[in-house]
C-alpha cells in the first residue's frame, strides 16, 4: 500500500467517524427542536395565563373599593345612629 493509499484510507475512516458524528448530532438537534417547540409552547400557554391573572386581580380591586365604601358608609352611619341615640339618653336631644 502506498503512502497516497493509507492516506486515503485514513481520511475515509475519519469521513466516517465525521458521518457518524453528524447523525448523532442531527439527532439531537431535532430533539432540541422538539424540545425547543414544546418550551415555545408552555411560553404561550403562561403568557395568556398571566394575561387572565392581571385581569383578575383588576377585577378583584374593583371589588374591593366598592366593599370598601360600602363598608364604610355603614360603619360612619352605624356610629352617627348610636352618637344619637346616646345623645337622645342623655337627654341632649329632645
Amino acid at each position: 500500500m502506498t503512502t497516497f493509499e493509507g492516506r486515503m484510507a485514513s481520511f475515509e475512516g475519519r469521513m466516517t467517524t465525521f458521518e457518524a458524528r453528524m447523525t448523532t448530532f442531527e439527532s439531537r438537534m431535532s430533539t432540541f427542536e422538539r424540545g425547543m417547540t414544546k418550551l415555545s409552547a408552555d411560553v404561550e400557554h403562561l403568557q395568556k395565563d398571566s394575561t387572565e391573572v392581571k385581569a383578575d386581580v383588576r377585577q378583584v380591586r374593583d371589588r374591593q373599593e366598592r366593599d370598601f365604601r360600602l363598608l364604610f358608609g355603614a360603619v360612619i352611619t352605624v356610629a352617627l345612629g348610636l352618637g344619637a341615640l346616646i345623645a337622645r339618653g342623655f337627654g341632649w336631644l329632645q
